[in-house]
């Protein structure tokens, strides 16, 4: 049961890297591997982080799509501030 779940999760973190990140599927699941033995954890807990991560950070499609509007704003607001000379001042 416990081998089930894990293969279950790492599948998953494996799809998760491998649109994430551009990789192909033996890259993604050396990067698991890699994670596992950086951190000290099992294969399945490095799975399940990855999984957890991917979660926090799009799970909301909105809160991505609101970051890139305020960014968007942000950098058009300093482009007009940026003071251009005058052209009768040349």
């Amino acid at each position: 049961k416990d081998a089930l779940k894990t293969r279950t999760l790492v599948e998953q973190a494996k799809r998760v890297l491998m649109r994430r990140q551009k990789l192909s599927e033996p890259e993604a699941f050396r990067n698991v591997q890699q994670q596992g033995r950086r951190t000290g954890t099992s294969l399945g807990e490095s799975a399940a982080v990855i999984l957890r991560t991917e979660e926090l950070l799009f799970k909301d499609v909105n809160v991505v799509q609101t970051l890139q509007s305020t960014l968007t704003a942000i950098h058009r607001g300093l482009r007009s501030t940026v003071r251009r000379p005058r052209r009768d001042a040349l």
